[in-house]
């Protein structure tokens, strides 16, 4: 099917779900129905694990539908269940533009030249992926890794094995508190939970998390200096790993080869030459991205207090945060300019976020309607274990459903329609603090997440051994560490 179709019925949903946030008179039926046409245009186009994923899901999802007779009025509808996702996910790197108008990349770059240990630029990375992430989302990972290879390089490491180890982590470390990520959308539009009762024990645990990354690899090779006799010396002429792309889909080895250019270790005086060394004062540009960024996550978080939802804070945030910031740069022109092939060429590209994320809510749906005619006897123990034991137990179900390959999303989906019912005192604030736990933690080890596909199209490897074989230890302690906090952040 032609892109040109794909973008426009893309487009069409996500404006039609625009539409809908702001006016009731837009139906959930009729969202429904354009959901389910942009599914099956998205279908074809998707590459073959999430095609298959998606059809079995939403096979699951109708047969729950048939077998308790829901009428075709509430199966369409149920399409619908996860656009303001899609909205989020699709609107939210259009910041992105700025970012690269401003050349913001260029001063991390020159700034990370200063960083001369592993273990500091470790913690450095992992500190810039969860900043920046916390508005850019999985974009950051492209651009924070095209900005460190040459520190990395530096320090003797190896961008592939280095990056692959921190940046996953620091992002998805953001998502236990930004009000701007796809998973935090579906988490409170599921248990109705006001964000600015999140973010305080969200940002708690989002720590927790950042020290078990660092924690995990304390002892091991990627935070010991590497002797000057020991490191691969490259043929200057030898282009070093680099990223061509910043968004889904992107190719970061910088040649063909991929995985072997990235594992290479050059000489730190050959990637020096990609800081842009006739920048001037690195520091206000800096200063700059991140003012801009707070600046963002301010203006969600006021809308938010004022009544909004987080679908509805975010389409002003984003649209009007692109136009000031563009004007502050003096390229105001060139932001409107780059919006049209944004939306011509990175819309039609989600294909697989589309055939995810549209199911993800039809199955969600579907198993919801099943769980009120089912009682899951062994859950109904679950306030009895305390707020560790709850939050242990449920984060455990979405990050194990997405170690076997179902979408985090997807599976805070499902796990809440079968545990809310037996929650108890924790259906509130405990319940969203442990999707959301175990959202994070599944995007690390997902081999379908968007984390882990741009990490191992940048580091040249396969989602498995970028994903679960890199990330399983630090998982599992940043669950136990993160679970433990709960009861120190939540009143129960």
């Amino acid at each position: 099917m032609g892109i040109r179709l794909r973008a426009l019925i893309f487009c069409a949903l996500l404006f039609t779900d625009i539409l809908s946030q702001y006016w009731n008179g837009v139906s959930s039926l009729f969202l429904g129905c354009v959901a389910a046409l942009a599914w099956i245009t998205a279908l074809p186009a998707a590459d073959k694990v999430s095609r298959n994923i998606s059809l079995i899901l939403g096979s699951v999802g109708l047969v729950l539908f048939v077998y308790n007779r829901v009428p075709l009025e509430v199966v369409m509808s149920s399409f619908g269940e996860n656009i303001g996702v899609l909205m989020v996910m699709t609107l939210v790197p259009l910041m992105g533009t700025v970012i690269e108008l401003g050349e913001y990349n260029d001063a991390l770059r020159a700034i990370s030249k200063r960083v001369k240990s592993p273990t500091a630029l470790f913690v450095f990375s992992l500190v810039l992926v969860y900043l920046i992430g916390s508005v850019l989302l999985t974009t950051a990972i492209a651009l924070v890794w095209m900005v460190l290879v040459p520190a990395v390089l530096q320090v003797g490491k190896k961008p592939a094995e280095f990056l692959s180890d921190c940046l996953p982590r620091g992002y998805d470390a953001s998502l236990l508190w930004t009000p701007v990520s796809p998973s935090m959308a579906a988490t409170l539009s599921a248990t109705r939970t006001p964000w600015p009762s999140v973010f305080a024990p969200g940002l708690v645990l989002s720590l927790g998390v950042l020290i078990s990354a660092v924690v995990t690899e304390l002892g091991t090779p990627q935070l010991k200096r590497r002797p000057e006799a020991d490191r691969v010396v490259a043929d200057p002429s030898t282009p070093v790993a680099g990223v061509t792309g910043a968004t889904e889909g992107c190719v970061c080895g910088g040649t063909a080869s991929g995985a072997a250019t990235s594992n290479r270790v050059a000489d730190p005086t050959a990637a020096s030459d990609m800081v842009v060394s006739t920048m001037a004062n690195p520091e206000r540009r800096v200063a700059e991205l991140a003012i801009g960024l707070l600046s963002f996550i301010v203006a969600a978080a006021s809308l938010n207090l004022s009544g909004l939802t987080v679908y509805q804070s975010m389409v002003p945030c984003v649209l009007i945060g692109v136009l000031i910031w563009a004007a502050y740069l003096r390229k105001l022109p060139q932001a409107c300019r780059a919006i049209i092939p944004f939306f011509a060429k990175r819309v039609p590209g989600l294909s697989n976020q589309f055939v995810l994320m549209i199911i993800a809510g039809f199955l969600g749906r579907a198993v919801q309607i099943a769980c009120k005619n089912t009682r899951f006897s062994f859950l109904s123990g679950l306030p009895n274990l305390g707020p560790i034991g709850f939050s242990l137990v449920v984060s455990l179900l979405v990050w194990g459903s997405a170690m076997v390959g179902i979408h985090p999303i997807i599976g805070t989906s499902i796990v809440y329609s079968i545990v809310s019912p037996y929650a108890g005192r924790f259906s509130g604030l405990p319940m969203t603090l442990a999707l959301l736990l175990g959202s994070c933690l599944g995007f690390s080890i997902s081999p379908i997440s968007a984390t882990i596909l741009i990490t191992s199209s940048c580091a040249g490897g396969n989602t498995v051994d970028v994903g679960l074989k890199k990330h399983w230890k630090f998982v599992l302690l940043s669950w136990v560490v993160c679970s433990a906090c709960v009861p120190f952040v939540v009143p129960c």
